[in-house]
């Protein structure tokens, strides 16, 4: 009974249109009647003088030991390289720091206006010590 009904429905639409393929449609665009060039300003950054700190990471700095899970790994979970700092602005921002370059935020820590500086070894961070510099986000 069910094979009778859908011979039946095969039949009918090979009778009506639908058996047919589409024909196809073009859509016709004009081009427009003139043509204006935008020129997109450039990024503006944002420049702020921040009190910018050294570390490292030692215990003292970061309360972890070398044997310890997570020594060496920033809270974005990047391990520390010669462009990391710590911030409170997001994870992967990229920053220009007077006198020390490109940076990128891929630790915490520290909050409002202060920026960590990381250092491969303690002595190198007491000695950057502490100091107010002008810090640019790059967009």
């Amino acid at each position: 009974m069910q094979s009778t009904a859908l011979v039946i429905i095969i039949a009918l639409l090979l009778q009506s249109n639908l058996a047919e393929p589409p024909k196809e449609v073009k859509q016709v665009i004009k081009p427009p009647a003139y043509t204006r060039t935008v020129e997109k300003e450039p990024s503006r950054s944002r420049q702020t003088v921040y009190i910018c700190t050294g570390y490292c990471s030692c215990h003292k700095c970061t309360g972890k030991h070398p044997e310890q899970r997570g020594y060496g790994v920033t809270a974005s979970g990047e391990t520390v390289s010669d462009n990391t700092v710590a911030s409170s602005l997001p994870f992967g921002t990229v920053l220009h720091i007077q006198g020390l370059g490109t940076k990128i935020v891929q630790d915490r820590g520290v909050s409002g206006n202060r920026i960590d500086v990381w250092f491969p070894t303690h002595e190198q961070a007491l000695e950057f010590g502490v100091k107010r510099l002008e810090v640019e986000e790059v967009e």
